[in-house]
């Protein structure tokens, strides 16, 4: 009767082994469904910049609401970008405000009598 101990113990050690290695394929099968791997791929150049030391981001002109000026956003993205990414010193400057400036470009002329009068001056008058 002693020599069956053993066995017994082996069986229980196998079944243990077992039921663990189940529990721990259940524990895997439950956890996310997927994994996120990042993949960086590379752009290409569009323009040739090697003759250039520097840049300069004036602005952009884009849509989007008043709660965000978009211009303004995309200056500091694109220059934050460039300082990291390239070897082209990034002027700091004011950022132009491109839609002001199209509006304004795009307008009729004024009434074109007053300027011909504000042209000739006060001596040809």
């Amino acid at each position: 009767m002693t020599a069956r101990a053993p066995e017994k113990t082996r069986s229980n050690s196998l079944a243990l082994v077992s039921v663990a290695a189940m529990l721990a394929a259940a524990a895997i099968a439950c956890g996310p469904s997927y994994f996120e791997i990042p993949i960086e791929t590379p752009i290409r150049p569009k323009m040739d910049v090697s003759p250039f030391q520097r840049v300069l981001v004036a602005g952009f002109v884009a849509g989007g609401s008043d709660d965000v000026d978009t211009n303004l956003e995309t200056v500091r993205l694109l220059r934050s970008q460039l300082r990291t990414k390239s070897s082209l010193k990034v002027i700091d400057a004011d950022v132009m405000p491109l839609i002001e400036i199209a509006q304004d470009q795009s307008k009729p002329p004024e009434d074109n009598k007053d300027n011909k009068d504000n042209a000739a001056g006060p001596a040809d008058q």
